[in-house]
C-alpha cells in the first residue's frame, strides 16, 4: 500500500455537510441567532490543547469580541477549523475554501463543527 492509499484510508470527511445545519433545530437556531454561544459549546466539547482556554464563557466572550474585529474572527475560526480537521482525522481540505466558508457562511460552519465535535446541544 502506498502512502497516498494509506492516508486516504485514514482520512474521512465531515459527518455533516455544510448545508446540513438545518437537520438539528437547536444547533441551527443557536448557530444563526447566537453564534457566540454555539462557538462556546463547540470549544467546550472540542477541548483543543493549542487554545489558551476551552471553557464556555471565555470562548463565548472571545468570539463576541473577535466579531467586532472581523479579521480576528475569521482567523480564529479558520485556525479552529484546521485543528478540528487534524484532531478528528478529517481530510486536509483547501485553506482558501476554508477561509471563504468561514467568511461567507460562518453560521453554517459553526453548526457543522458542532456536529463534528459533539457539542452538548448537537446530540
Amino acid at each position: 500500500i502506498t502512502n497516498k492509499e494509506n492516508k486516504a484510508e485514514r482520512m474521512s470527511d465531515w459527518d455533516k455537510g455544510l448545508c446540513d445545519c438545518f437537520d438539528n433545530c437547536h444547533v441551527c437556531l443557536c448557530s444563526f441567532c447566537c453564534p457566540c454561544i454555539q462557538w462556546g459549546y463547540n470549544m467546550e466539547a472540542f477541548q483543543d490543547e493549542s487554545m489558551p482556554t476551552n471553557d464556555f464563557l471565555p470562548c463565548c466572550v472571545g468570539f463576541c469580541l473577535g466579531s467586532y474585529i472581523f479579521v480576528v474572527r475569521i482567523i480564529l475560526q479558520f485556525i479552529v477549523r484546521r485543528n478540528i480537521r487534524k484532531k478528528k482525522n478529517l481530510e486536509e481540505g483547501n485553506p482558501i475554501i476554508d477561509c471563504l466558508l468561514v467568511w461567507c457562511c460562518a453560521c453554517c460552519v459553526i453548526a457543522q463543527e458542532a456536529h463534528q465535535v459533539g457539542a452538548k446541544n448537537a446530540t
